[in-house]
């Protein structure tokens, strides 16, 4: 998907999208752990305004976070991968914050949340699952 996909989304007056940047599966190896792929999705977003649109990139990816970072400061990253799929919170908190006083990074964890119980408690642990991992993040 390029440019055509996003221009629809984005001209609504208060819209905001996120792109694929890196994903946290192991197929990612296929396009995006090319050094030039990610430098091209990295300059191919600089053409739109940041507070429009966001990168995903996978907690999975933890030897590209800081590279994504530095490629695209000031941009919003949503971050899945958390959780369920193994991602490294620390290297998350470590390399893929813009800065202390803005992090600019929107953590997803979903199977580790919404899958933490089968039973009747899940309302219960899904919250419980859910404030550990924002404590984890507040450190």
């Amino acid at each position: 998907m390029g440019k055509d996909v996003l221009l629809p989304l984005l001209e609504h007056e208060g819209s905001f999208a996120f792109a694929l940047a890196l994903t946290s599966n192991p197929s990612a190896d296929d396009f995006f752990h090319k050094a030039d792929m990610r430098h091209k999705v990295a300059s191919w977003l600089a053409d739109f305004d940041e507070s429009r649109l966001g990168a995903v990139v996978g907690a999975t990816q933890v030897s590209h976070l800081q590279e994504m970072r530095m490629m695209m400061p000031g941009r919003l990253f949503l971050i899945p991968g958390v959780g369920a799929q193994g991602g490294d919170l620390d290297a998350v908190l470590r390399y893929a914050i813009d800065s202390p006083a803005d992090p600019r990074i929107l953590i997803n964890s979903s199977r580790g949340i919404i899958f933490a119980s089968r039973d009747t408690d899940f309302a219960t642990v899904a919250g419980m699952k859910a404030k550990e991992l924002y404590r984890a993040c507040k450190g």
